[in-house]
């Protein structure tokens, strides 16, 4: 979701709620014939309730601070490199249409059988990311698109290596 499209969210969901609240208040007050004595009884302290469930649902969404991708990285039946060229590692991020909006260096850790990758970039979740790895020997790694919500790829020579 872009900026755009959270606060279209955080505006319904404030209208929803007040409707309810309205709603609510009017039976309170009697001014909905035939209103059930148990809704009156308790709509405004489950209105409230409600309604701070959604604003802290919404802000925490809407003002999430910046986070990171993190990405196992299998090889494919081929022992894992043991060391890496990080200066020439990186990743690109990109936008549903293809266009490259980030690009950056990857942070690589040792893992149970293989390697985590930390792309330290915020992503939506309509946008791809592809890595290539360097390793000690020179040999590029290439991980194909993936989306930020992939937990595990695997890495495949890039062509024409040895």
């Amino acid at each position: 979701m872009n900026g755009k499209q959270r606060w279209i969210v955080l505006l319904v969901m404030y209208g929803v709620f007040l409707a309810i609240a309205i709603a609510a208040i009017l039976a309170v007050l009697g001014l909905v014939p035939g209103a059930d004595p148990d809704f009156r009884k308790f709509a405004v302290a489950v209105l409230f309730a409600d309604i701070l469930a959604v604003c802290v649902a919404v802000f925490k969404t809407q003002f999430s601070g910046g986070g990171s991708l993190h990405l196992n990285v299998a090889f494919n039946g081929t022992p894992p490199p043991t060391s890496w060229n990080l200066e020439k590692s990186e990743y690109f991020i990109l936008d549903e249409g293809g266009v490259q909006k980030d690009k950056g260096k990857v942070l690589l850790r040792r893992c149970p059988g293989g390697w985590s990758c930390l792309l330290p970039v915020r992503t939506e979740a309509t946008d791809l990311a592809r890595l290539l790895l360097v390793d000690g020997a020179g040999i590029t790694w290439e991980v194909e698109l993936f989306s930020p919500n992939t937990l595990d790829r695997v890495a495949h020579k890039k062509e024409g290596q040895p």
